[in-house]
């Protein structure tokens, strides 16, 4: 290829563009460059015994513009923090201070004094904390709309893999308060069992430690039964007896793979009283339906029957 003269053009075209692309990238990064992040606020000197009264990592979006050449060591790198000496910010009433004139020194001693903050989101932050110790509470969950695909069953309660949190507060906390509840929790057409992480939601004012917990759903299929039913005729006057025919039906429903017999999940009930005058039928009913039982369906709505006086 290279002894040709289209192998050279090439090779020569593929050099310059290599060549061009270098000084391309020298001056871009001389260029001013707008770039969007995301810093950790990180309190340095903080005594062990606080706690703050917010989530962490408390977070602060930046537009900083400075030069590319700048910029660039923070592209790939883990975001750098914004600190601040807890007894510099520290306030009466138990709360950490960061105006936005202490918000911009902070950038400017990661940036340089060079760089320009074209916004910042909070500008400014009043964070509450607590010295007093936490309370471990349970946790309660809050179901918002949990639901399996139509061949499969929730088949339990939703149970939390931890068996409690701390809940912290700036005032002392009231003997009721005995747990904390998660954020509503949504999963539709589950076909498994599932953990998820869900976060707490603690009163206002008030802190969980860990924010999240994970909670199980226990999800199984259900299988397709079919069983003979002996048919009881109901509201039968004094003095007589009925005789459906047949006194058997069948009767077919869906149940949870785990229930191990299927006694005792419903009746099937024939009223006399409702017969039918033009084709001598009782309809049939089910009562008592247990709700492991899905789909419930008779095979026929109505048998014939003999009346005896007794």
């Amino acid at each position: 290829m290279y002894h040709t003269a289209r192998g050279r053009n090439v090779v020569t075209f593929l050099i310059f563009l290599l060549i061009s692309t270098f000084f391309w990238f020298l001056m871009a990064l001389n260029d001013e460059l707008q770039r969007d992040m995301s810093l950790p606020v990180a309190f340095e000197n903080k005594p062990e015994d606080v706690t703050l009264l917010v989530p962490e990592p408390i977070m602060v979006d930046l537009t900083i513009k400075d030069k590319g050449s700048a910029l660039l060591r923070y592209r790939w790198s883990k975001p750098p923090q914004l600190k601040f000496n807890f007894e510099e910010v520290n306030s009466p009433g138990g709360k950490l201070v960061i105006t936005p004139q202490r918000a911009n020194n902070a950038i400017r001693s990661i940036f340089g004094q060079q760089a320009t903050v074209v916004s910042l989101n909070p500008d400014s932050l009043a964070i509450h904390y607590t010295r007093r110790p936490g309370r471990n509470v349970s946790v309660d969950v809050v179901t918002g709309d949990i639901s399996a695909d139509s061949r499969y069953i929730i088949s339990g309660q939703v149970r939390v893999l931890t068996d409690s949190v701390k809940l912290y507060s700036a005032t002392r906390l009231s003997r009721s308060v005995t747990s904390v509840k998660t954020v509503p929790v949504v999963a539709t057409d589950l076909t498994d069992s599932v953990t998820l992480e869900v976060p707490l939601s603690p009163p206002d004012g008030m802190r969980a430690v860990p924010a999240s917990v994970r909670i199980r759903i226990p999800v199984e299929p259900l299988i397709a039964r079919q069983r003979k039913v002996k048919i009881s005729t109901v509201n039968v006057p004094a003095g007589k007896s009925v005789i459906a025919i047949p006194d058997y039906v069948e009767v077919s429903y869906l149940v949870p793979m785990s229930l191990s017999g299927d006694e005792d999940l419903f009746e099937v009930h024939a009223d006399f009283r409702r017969r039918s005058s033009v084709s001598c039928k009782m309809p049939l009913r089910l009562v008592d339906v247990s709700d492991k039982c899905h789909n419930v369906e008779i095979s026929v709505d109505s048998v014939e029957f003999i009346v005896q006086q007794d």
